[in-house]
């Protein structure tokens, strides 16, 4: 899913999911309500993901938030990617 920030996607909330428009609608944002329109892959892909009962397409891995693993992971890629420069 391109276009979006990292805690955007890590907060996707399932219902914001429009499958048949294939977009993202995020109820709130600096401007207001949003439309994302997002691939039938990325549609699939979020589709894809088991429902663990959580809200969110990326549950933590306790509590009732998102998911911290991808900002870990996109983090230490980050600091090996400027090590290298």
């Amino acid at each position: 899913m391109d276009g979006f920030r990292r805690l955007e996607a890590l907060g996707l909330d399932r219902k914001w999911l429009l499958e048949e428009e294939r977009a993202i609608h995020f109820p709130t944002t600096n401007t207001g309500a949003r439309r994302r329109v997002i691939g039938a892959a990325a549609v699939e892909g979020l589709r894809a993901q088991p429902d663990t009962g959580s809200q969110y397409f990326s549950p933590a891995d306790w509590g009732d938030g998102t998911s911290s693993a991808w900002f870990a992971c996109s983090t230490e890629s980050a600091g090996t990617l400027v090590s290298k420069m």
